[in-house]
């Protein structure tokens, strides 16, 4: 599964160039220069002056805050979408092991095997405390907690076994 995260990286590019050359130019601008005053003094701004310079950045950065949220939840509900053609597996952890149940009724202890090619849906419960669920060689992770069901989908392009 692809996700468009080249925007999202685009965004946070463009905004980092822009801070850097407002913080280079203001060190440049209001560098203390041989001679000088050693302490400056600012411009004198009327009441809506100031109130405009702290309020319209404030805006503009917000703004960009909420848009990098929105796409965030975007993304994150694109990934929490599981494909309709998937097998579920039930896992079940406890205290030192994972009980992996496939539909046909076959039953492993801490050992996935998955086929490739299809959406894999694991249902996850605990029996006794909060198990973090993680697969390296497909990039995913979930907790699984006693009380709620989780769960955690991925996508294996090729044979892999999971011992745990």
């Amino acid at each position: 599964m692809e996700l468009p995260l080249g925007e999202v990286l685009i965004d946070i590019t463009v905004i980092g160039i822009v801070f850097a050359l407002m913080t280079a130019y203001f060190i440049w601008r209001y560098r203390r220069v041989p001679g000088g005053p050693r302490v400056g003094s600012g411009p004198k701004l009327s009441p809506a002056a100031a109130i405009g310079w702290a309020v319209i950045p404030a805006f503009v950065f917000l703004a960009d805050d909420f848009f990098l949220a929105a796409n965030g939840w975007v993304l994150w509900n694109k990934f929490r979408d599981v494909p309709a053609d998937r097998l579920e597996i039930h896992l079940e952890s406890g205290m030192y092991s994972w009980d992996y149940t496939y539909p046909n009724g076959v039953q492993t202890q801490n050992e996935l095997i998955v086929p490739a090619g299809k959406p894999i849906l694991l249902r996850m419960t605990s029996r006794d405390t909060l198990h973090s669920h993680f697969i390296p060689d497909f990039r995913v992770k979930e907790d699984s907690m006693p009380g709620r069901t989780t769960f955690l989908w991925f996508l294996p392009r090729r044979p892999a076994r999971n011992t745990s």
